[in-house]
């Protein structure tokens, strides 16, 4: 999922807070999956404060709890070096969470470029530079090893 809309008044920040806004798209995401009983074991999330902020209020609705992971934050670092280190993240998620909903928070652009890459056996989409998703969008995943 991607976070929250943020606050960019302030330049860019990996620090920038969620808006208002933001924190009414993550409330009613948390409701969605609340109401719809989506059985979510856990939540994923780097170490920026959108995404902090993004998981802490839809986890008023799952409960579920958060892991932060470093291995989600993106700015400042290689293209290759973060594609092989989103690759390495989603090993270990799919191995410990075979077969169960989680959410994973994070930006849009070259991190979602990095797990569709994965989903096609760890090969680059030809010519895919960025995708881009509207703030609090769930990407849906289904991974079947088979």
């Amino acid at each position: 999922m991607h976070h929250a809309h943020r606050d960019r008044t302030k330049g860019k920040s990996q620090e920038n807070p969620i808006t208002r806004q933001g924190r009414k798209e993550a409330a009613a995401i948390g409701e969605i999956l609340r109401i719809g009983k989506v059985p979510v074991t856990c939540i994923y999330s780097g170490e920026y404060l959108r995404y902090r902020q993004t998981n802490e209020l839809i986890n008023k609705y799952t409960k579920a709890p958060i892991t932060t992971d470093s291995r989600l934050n993106e700015i400042d670092c290689d293209v290759l070096e973060y594609e092989k280190r989103i690759h390495n993240f989603l090993r270990d998620v799919i191995a410990k969470h075979s077969n169960k909903d989680i959410i994973i928070c994070m930006t849009s652009g070259v991190a979602l470029s990095c797990f569709m890459s994965y989903f096609i056996n760890g090969k680059p989409i030809k010519g895919f530079k960025y995708a881009q998703g509207a703030t609090v969008s769930p990407v849906i995943f289904e991974y079947d090893k088979e």
